[in-house]
């Protein structure tokens, strides 16, 4: 936890969700444009319940007060209080009830994807990078390292091809991802035509420095084969000579060696 770790601070509060369904509520499976038809504010597929995310300094005061039962231990948290099932209140507490208030407002906004390419010989299949730049989630990490890792890498992709690549590459930072992968989502509905046709792989920055000083890549079945070649002809950061697969294998955590994040996997 902050400041010896990669959480947030106690009085820190997560932005996050409980839609179940990605893209605009409005214009569900369609994208947000302005002559497709939009469901009324009543007929939203959105949550009926009040939510609110909280910080665990408050949730540490509402467990608190909580009686009942021992939850099971793995139902168990750790915020340094017990955890109850609830039922009743505490004794010696002296509260008879809890009031929410809410008042969240519904509107509606206009979210902005940016995109950056370069010309291309061959445009007929399409190389896509991308990372959301909406909102902080964690400290630092999402999609703080990622946003920064894709500037740096759309930087030197420009000076490095300053007339251009063979195959198209798009870069893209994605807006409105933690109120409901909203901009992606719109972006495949609008142009999903042509992603199908011309999309070759897609790579995700999100959080793309966090944790151990490892490397961990998970992918479809198609693009693993590809990653592990590739792992032999990059260099790894620290020592000399040493490849990607190489650096990666001597740093990778014990509990992942089995896991698709092993380069032998």
């Amino acid at each position: 936890m902050h400041p010896h770790g990669t959480g947030l601070p106690d009085d820190g509060i997560v932005w996050a969700h409980i839609k179940t369904l990605a893209g605009d509520p409005a214009t569900p499976y369609l994208p947000s444009i302005d002559h497709i038809y939009r469901l009324p504010e009543t007929s939203l597929p959105i949550p009926g319940i009040p939510v609110h995310t909280i910080s665990s300094e408050i949730a540490k005061q509402l467990l608190g007060v909580l009686g009942g039962p021992e939850v099971p231990s793995r139902w168990s948290g750790g915020i340094g209080v017990q955890y109850l099932q609830g039922g009743h209140w505490a004794e010696g507490e002296g509260i008879r009830n809890l009031t929410l208030k809410v008042t969240n407002v519904l509107e509606s906004t206009v979210v902005t994807n940016v995109h950056a390419t370069l010309p291309a010989l061959d445009e007929t299949k399409v190389i896509h990078i991308g990372c959301h730049w909406d909102y902080w989630s964690r400290i630092g990490a999402d999609p703080g390292t990622g946003l920064a890792a894709m500037l740096a890498l759309s930087e030197a992709w420009a000076k490095t091809f300053p007339g251009g690549t063979h195959r198209k590459t798009v870069f893209s930072a994605w807006d409105a991802e933690e109120p409901g992968i909203i901009g992606s989502t719109e972006f495949t509905q609008l142009y999903s035509t042509w992603l199908e046709s011309t999309a070759m792989s897609y790579f995700n920055l999100d959080q793309a420095l966090e944790g151990s000083g490892s490397l961990e890549v998970v992918a479809s079945p198609l693009l693993r084969e590809v990653i592990r070649q590739a792992a032999l002809y990059v260099a790894w950061p620290e020592g000399d000579d040493v490849n990607v697969r190489d650096g990666w294998l001597s740093t990778i955590p014990q509990e992942l060696r089995t896991t698709s994040t092993n380069p032998n996997s």
